[in-house]
This record gives C-alpha cells, sequence and structure tokens, in this order.
C-alpha cells in the first residue's frame, strides 16, 4: 500500500511540474489552456497542446498569457522584445523579462507574439535572398497503346512559385508531343509548347498589382508564337494562413504570328482567380 502511495505521489508532483513550466493561456470564460505559445498574429492565439495539437484561440476570448520559454513580443512603436511573456487583459498590460531587465507596455501596443520558431520563419519570409523559398514540381508523362495503330504520348510539365510577405513569382511550362502509326504511316499528331510567368505584388493589406507573361506554340493550329503581356489588380476576398482567394482582372496585350502567313494583334480584359487551401502542413489544394 505503502509504495502504490508513494508512486501516487509522485506522479502527481511530476504532473504538476510539467504543468508549472508549461505555458498557459487564462480565458475570460474561466477556462484554461496549457501548451506552449506559438504566435498570435492579428486577431488569434495558436497553442500547441500534448493532446490536442495546434488550438486557435480568439484573442478577445484571452484574459491573461504567460510564457515560460522566451519568444518574441513585437510592439506598435517597431520595437521587438525578445523574453518570457505576461499578458493581462483585465489590467491591459504586457510585460517582458529581457534578459537585462523586465520592459511593460499597454495591452493595445501588442502587434505579435511569436515562438522562436516562427520567428525564424518570419524574419525568412521578411528578407528573403533571390534563390530562397522557391518551391515546384517537374512531372514527365509517357504512354502508348498497340492494336490497329501504335500511338505514343510524351508531355512535361512543370511550375515554380516564389512568395514572400509582399510579392509572388510564378513560372509554368507545358509540352506535348504525339505520334501515331497507321497502316505502316507514321504521323505526328500533337506538337505544342506552352509557357509564362507572373508577378503579383501587396500594395495594401488587400490589393495587389498583377503581371503576367505569356508564350504558345502549336504545329496544328499553324501557330508560330503567341505572346500575350497583361497587368491589372487584384482583391483578396479570403486571406487566412491555410485559405486564400484572390479575384483578379486587367487588360492584355496579344500577339499571335502563323505560319499561314498571318499576324494579328489584340487587346483584351481578362478576370480569373487564384485560390490555395493548406489542409496540412504538407498537403495543399490550388
Amino acid at each position: 500500500m505503502s509504495v502504490k502511495v508513494c508512486l501516487c505521489f509522485i506522479i502527481c508532483l511530476t504532473a504538476l511540474a510539467l504543468n508549472s513550466w508549461a505555458d498557459q493561456v487564462n480565458l475570460s470564460n474561466g477556462d484554461r489552456v496549457t501548451g506552449k505559445l506559438v504566435k498570435k498574429d492579428g486577431d488569434n492565439l495558436i497553442v500547441k497542446t500534448d493532446l490536442m495539437g495546434e488550438v486557435t484561440i480568439p484573442w478577445k476570448s484571452v484574459a491573461s498569457v504567460s510564457s515560460q520559454e522566451p519568444v518574441t513580443v513585437v510592439l506598435a512603436t517597431g520595437q521587438s522584445l525578445v523574453g518570457p511573456v505576461s499578458v493581462d487583459a483585465r489590467e491591459e498590460k504586457v510585460e517582458v523579462a529581457t534578459a537585462t531587465s523586465r520592459e511593460s507596455a499597454r495591452l493595445s501596443e501588442l502587434v505579435a507574439i511569436r515562438d522562436a520558431e516562427t520567428q525564424r520563419q518570419y524574419e525568412r519570409l521578411e528578407k528573403p535572398g533571390l534563390l530562397d523559398l522557391w518551391a515546384g514540381f517537374i512531372d514527365l508523362g509517357i504512354s502508348g497503346a498497340r492494336g490497329n495503330a501504335r500511338t505514343s504520348v510524351f508531355t512535361v510539365a512543370g511550375a515554380a512559385s516564389r512568395e514572400t510577405r509582399t510579392d509572388k513569382t510564378a513560372a509554368y511550362f507545358n509540352q506535348i508531343y504525339s505520334s501515331a502509326l497507321v497502316d505502316g504511316v507514321s504521323a505526328t499528331t500533337a506538337q505544342a509548347t506552352r509557357g509564362g510567368w507572373s508577378y503579383n505584388r501587396n500594395l495594401k493589406p488587400r490589393l495587389i498589382w498583377n503581371l503576367f507573361n505569356d508564350y504558345e506554340y502549336d504545329r496544328f493550329q499553324n501557330l508560330d508564337l503567341r505572346f500575350v503581356l497583361g497587368s491589372g489588380l487584384g482583391y483578396k476576398v479570403i486571406n487566412q494562413e491555410r485559405k486564400r482567394l484572390d479575384l483578379l482582372g486587367g487588360a492584355a496585350y496579344n500577339h499571335e504570328k502563323f505560319n499561314t502567313p498571318l499576324t494579328r494583334n489584340s487587346a483584351e480584359l481578362y478576370w480569373g482567380d487564384d485560390f490555395i487551401y493548406k489542409p496540412s502542413g504538407i498537403v495543399e489544394f490550388q
């Protein structure tokens, strides 16, 4: 019996010790969330818990916050303080225990709170190098069929993008080539190439400037070159961490040169959308 009591006592002490070293968030309804403070940006606070993973809490529902590990606290003045933070919504006070002193500020001056990893990601997005943050893919496809006719299809598709806090650059390339052998006669049945790039710049929190340039070649349309250059504005309808919807529209110049030989130039209006949904950190739908 004494052994069981001793074990229970040790387990309780361990649980209390671990809980005392966890970051704590007290809510206005009396609930409490313990875990690791990840970040406070905008209207939400994110805490990583052991049992429920990352929990998003509306900032307006937070009564107080205290962290054990150093975090970066950003104030409206542009000042960044690093150290354990304590926030009291009732007293409208923020305190940061830096390495040299204890700094205080009003709650209305608080812009963001970020843990060490989130701060590193933020700084990387803030001033990335020209070759940083690129992501993309290359897809090669080969298919064939044998029967009354022998057909072969070869495709290449690729895309790359680089997104920072202020802009987004993207490029793409598609190519298809197919042939068929019928009654001993071989012929090309498809041969086309498309590619282009685009650039979006944030002018305001929800206003975007858009610039794009597309190229196209299609042998069976007698098209030697289609050159399109356009520019316009966009609006961020949804701008969340895991979900984004941009609406774009503007004007474009279209130059087409055929081998017939026909050449034509035209002005065009364009509109469209750019939708991204990230259900997890490794899955993305576009």
